[in-house]
């Protein structure tokens, strides 16, 4: 019987396409290992890591492996912030990766038998033998937990090693009766130790674009989701805990993509959170909407845009050039179907895509075939979102058709520039007031303003209060007469620390400029007390005192002030006095200029604009951060 199975094991393999001789070397040792066994599971679970290690590589350069041991070194050395600046040194000894000098390295190559076969009976024992993967079909089994490998990263062994570091976190999940058997229990708990290692959302080296190996993550400081998912996925499946990676390719309504983890449940949902930063049950990013959500997978996805285009060899978005993605945006929201009319394709246009805005360009995130009739169909879209379609060229995307937004109850506004109806556009942001802002903004609420004749202010006259702060620019603020003094300064509310990014003293119509910058305590973090009375707009005092924080100054001599302008933490996208901006319209998918103006005031009004489209603030004296927005008497923001 176990001689039959082994000469089915290799016709089976034999009968797969692989790419090398090493695949038949490396899966036929594995498969013949079970085969002589007699394990048919571990048979075919060796066969799906086979037939798909032919299509998985990593990079090989002599100085990614120098980043590799200088970044682990400087992660077992350095807290944050204080490792930024050892990165930095790292990048300024060893310099840019040579990628003449890259290769690209087959997990045929890569992966040897011995460590294949320890790998499965490892994964066996936690599916098998363990508590919290047993609810696992065969299938699931082999994406959530027997993979050898998350990302694209240089391989090295991990189970053995990660399970012996954290298991013992899970130790009070183990010893409760009513948590012990339920893999959600031992995810948060894993999670937690994970968690007191703090989450910083912060690309360690922009320079260098490399998927970080285990020993870089192991003990990560810094880095974006995308490295703390996977760093989350590896130590979670070396306990036996079966999770994955989903990912939105690009925010349909702000700057930047996102990855975050997800947990195969005991109840047979999946339940989202953020790997190092929220517990499963508290999604990443929550509330925000999404166009698209697919999962990383270890298997090579047949229905990928990337398979599907094996045949064609068209250029392709980087956005979704994966075989190891697939659609699951059904588990996260309603999603609606669309058949799309096609304009100006050419020959060699095989697919076509929906694109959302980033800031500053279009992102394809989905994807359809053009049929025979020149359309194409697209299946589960996020609603309340503007999606324009285009095709995908050398040059990158090129408008395929009109520009529409798919509403909440799936129907489509067609967004066309109506040169017949013009209209008066007022606009006071290029970007909308997002919550971060109008937290930080609100935090002056409650704050007050004293005078004092001695530096320590040991006596004072409160003199103002900010009852009210306005979510649009500067606020001014009258002040009682309280004679001349020196020292000025402004007092946050409790839990306000400060956060305060400009102080404008004013005597009747003249700005008063400090002769010396006071504070109390420590500033936070790349802040300082002179950032209050810099002059620019985005930066900002903020003190490490959670009460009674404040910021002053020391105006040479006693002066009578009236009037006080003050700005709270912003991100710098009011409209500001003296910058350029440009209003563009969209009309067939590209921007046309409604003119342009020099900002005299904190508002600016455009005239003779065409109606019925999107529209895009330009600032052009500086700043990036700008959105799209219709605007029907008032702006909506996409």
């Amino acid at each position: 019987m176990r001689k039959l199975l082994a000469l089915l094991a290799v016709l089976i393999l034999w009968s797969c396409d692989y790419p090398t001789d090493d695949v038949h070397s490396v899966g036929q040792i594995v498969i013949d290992h079970y085969a002589e066994l007699g394990d048919t599971l571990k048979m075919k679970a060796a066969q799906f890591l086979v037939e798909n290690m032919q299509y998985h590589n990593s990079l090989d350069n002599p100085l990614l492996d120098q980043y590799y041991e200088g970044i682990a070194q400087i992660n077992q050395d350095y807290d944050y912030p204080e490792c930024i600046t050892q990165y930095e040194l790292l990048y300024d000894s060893l310099g840019l990766v040579d990628e003449r000098k890259t290769k690209e390295i087959n997990d045929t190559t890569a992966i040897d038998a011995e460590t294949l076969i320890n790998n499965i009976d490892l994964a066996f024992q936690d599916w098998q033998e363990g508590l919290w993967a047993s609810h696992l079909s065969f299938d699931e089994f082999c994406e959530y937990l027997l993979p050898y490998r998350v990302g694209s990263e240089k391989f090295e062994p991990w189970r053995e090693i990660l399970r012996e570091e954290f298991w013992g976190s899970t130790d009070i999940a183990l010893k409760s009766e009513d948590m012990y058997d339920q893999v959600y229990w031992a995810a948060c708990k894993v999670n937690d130790a994970l968690r007191k290692r703090r989450f910083h959302n912060q690309k360690v080296l922009p320079q260098i674009d490399a998927e970080w190996p285990v020993s870089v993550l192991k003990n990560i400081k810094m880095g974006e989701c995308y490295d703390y998912a996977r760093w989350t996925t590896y130590v979670m499946r070396a306990c036996g805990i079966p999770i994955a990676i989903d990912f939105t390719p690009q925010w349909p309504d702000r700057a930047h993509n996102h990855h975050w983890n997800v947990l195969f449940d005991n109840t047979g949902y999946s339940i989202p959170f953020m790997g190092g930063e929220s517990n499963p049950g508290n999604p990443s990013k929550e509330g925000r909407k999404m166009a698209k959500v697919y999962r990383c997978t270890f298997a090579y996805q047949h229905q990928s845009l990337f398979a599907l285009n094996e045949q064609v060899k068209a250029p392709i978005p980087p956005s979704l050039d994966s075989p190891f993605i697939k659609d699951v945006s059904t588990e996260y929201f309603k999603g609606y179907d669309l058949t799309i009319n096609l304009n100006n394709a050419c020959p060699g246009d095989a697919f076509a895509y929906l694109a959302v805005f980033d800031n500053q360009e279009w992102v394809p995130v989905a994807f359809s075939k053009i049929d025979s009739r020149g359309k194409a169909t697209f299946c589960n879209l996020g609603a309340d979102i503007v999606y324009m379609p285009v095709y995908w060229r050398k040059d990158g995307c090129v408008p395929a058709g009109d520009i529409f937004i798919l509403n909440r109850d799936g129907s489509i506004q067609a967004l066309q520039a109506d040169v017949q109806h013009l209209q008066s556009i007022t606009i006071g942001r290029k970007y909308p007031l997002y919550n971060r802002i109008v937290k930080f903004r609100m935090l002056m609420e409650g704050g007050h303003f004293e005078a004092s004749d001695t530096p320590d202010f040991r006596n004072v006259i409160e003199c103002g209060r900010i009852e009210c702060v306005s979510m649009h620019g500067y606020d001014t603020l009258a002040i009682s007469d309280i004679g001349a003094h020196r020292y000025w300064r402004y007092v946050s509310p409790d839990r306000g620390k400060c956060n305060v990014a400009e102080l404008v003293f004013l005597s009747d119509s003249t700005v008063i400029h400090p002769r010396k910058i006071l504070s109390e305590g420590e500033a936070m973090e790349k802040t300082k007390a002179e950032d209050a009375f810099d002059g620019n707009r985005l930066t900002y005092y903020e003190s490490q005192t959670e009460q009674n924080g404040w910021v002053g100054a020391d105006m040479g001599k006693p002066i009578r002030i009236n009037k006080i302008v003050f700005l709270p933490r912003n991100d710098d996208n009011d409209i500001a006095i003296g910058h350029t901006y440009e209003l563009v319209y969209y009309k067939d998918g590209h921007e046309v200029s409604a003119g342009r103006q020099e900002a005299k005031s904190d508002w600016l009004t455009f005239d003779n604009v065409p109606s019925g489209t999107i529209y895009v603030l330009h600032d052009l004296t500086g700043g990036r951060e700008e959105r799209i927005f219709t605007y029907n008497n008032q702006i909506k923001w996409y």
